[in-house]
């Protein structure tokens, strides 16, 4: 039988410590508070998602009150407080060259709303204090049951028409 040598038993206290913190950080529930040169003050901010041509059954998967995160980055985004759909429309040439929009049977553009905790300063608008919101930004959301490619179409004064 081999000894157990203190470099082994390093190595396994190493490794516990690194899956505990990975583990306490993604099952934080809550918003973060932050710490550094500055506090940051953090105010509450509805933001809106737009996807376009989704089916029914992405939309039945969602659900008030799921978390909704940024896939890329894990960055919890805010709490969905809204869905919203309307017919999908895509634009159709005609035989004769006439542009006309048509309803796409089945599909649905996708309003997503949450309410979140953003950083405001002059320049730069932070969900969560870390994520960057660009008016007309694509950007890949996600909950536990879905991953959809959204465009932010709506936070605070800036908006689009929905």
């Amino acid at each position: 039988m081999k000894k157990i040598r203190m470099i082994d038993i390093l190595i396994i206290v190493f490794v516990v410590a690194i899956v505990g913190v990975f583990f306490l950080r993604k099952s934080d529930d809550k918003y973060s508070s932050f710490s550094g040169e500055r506090d940051m003050n953090l105010t509450d901010m509805s933001l809106t998602y737009k996807t376009t041509g989704v089916r029914n059954f992405t939309v039945d998967a969602l659900k008030v009150g799921d978390t909704l995160f940024d896939y890329d980055s894990g960055v919890k985004l805010g709490i969905v407080t809204d869905i919203n759909t309307k017919p999908s429309k895509e634009l159709i040439v005609k035989n004769n060259g006439e542009a006309v929009e048509a309803v796409r049977g089945g599909y649905f553009d996708l309003y997503i709303t949450i309410d979140s905790k953003v950083y405001e300063s002059d320049s730069k608008y932070l969900a969560n204090g870390s994520f960057d919101l660009k008016i007309n930004s694509d950007v890949k959301v996600s909950t536990r049951k879905v991953l959809i490619s959204s465009r932010l179409v709506n936070f605070g004064a800036y908006s689009e028409e929905l």
